[in-house]
């Protein structure tokens, strides 16, 4: 949005509505071992749209 010509202002979101995906198992479950390594790292890098929760952002520029 400008709402001047020197003035310039942008706001956004990633993940707006803060989804997370499903968490993956881990120790023994239904007679599987997935390990421990889940535990404290709970979500798959393959998600598409992360694990940090929501990211909300502002700017605002001025040129001169």
């Amino acid at each position: 949005v400008k709402p001047t010509e020197k003035l310039a202002i942008a706001v956004g979101a990633n993940n707006l509505f803060d989804v997370y995906p499903d968490r993956l198992p881990f120790g023994t479950v239904d007679g599987v071992n997935y390990g421990f390594n889940n535990s404290f790292l709970p979500y798959s890098s393959q998600s598409p749209f992360g694990f940090s929760g929501r990211f909300l952002y502002g700017r605002v520029s001025y040129d001169f």
